[in-house]
């Protein structure tokens, strides 16, 4: 999942930093090419294999030294939807057709 770090401080955004902080996420992939150009420093992106199972971080906690702490937001390039009804990727569990046919079975069925 790609996803971008706003504001990391510079001296954060070497590629060795940067994918200790992505495995602090998940697993770390790659980073774009322009973040390891350098080209546009306001924002890195780097791609991270996480477990859509869970929910997703806001921030991530950096230590900067041995006494700074940053918490440093995440944005997701795309929230891609998980269903912990059906399993499956697309739509959330709340928009899951299997669960309302499940739910509109079971109550034709106490109606009976």
């Amino acid at each position: 999942m790609w996803m971008r770090l706003p504001g990391l401080p510079l001296p954060c955004q070497n590629p060795s930093i940067l994918e200790v902080i992505g495995n602090s996420i998940g697993h770390f992939l790659r980073l774009d090419e322009r973040t390891k150009r350098l080209k546009y420093p306001m924002s890195p992106r780097l791609c991270v294999e996480m477990d859509l199972a869970v929910k997703l971080p806001e921030e991530v906690v950096i230590a900067v030294g041995t006494e700074e702490i940053y918490h440093q937001k995440i944005e997701y390039d795309q929230r891609i939807g998980f269903c912990s009804f059906c399993l499956l990727l697309g739509h959330l569990d709340i928009n899951c057709r299997k669960k309302q046919n499940q739910a509109n079975t079971d109550g034709n069925a106490a109606a009976t």
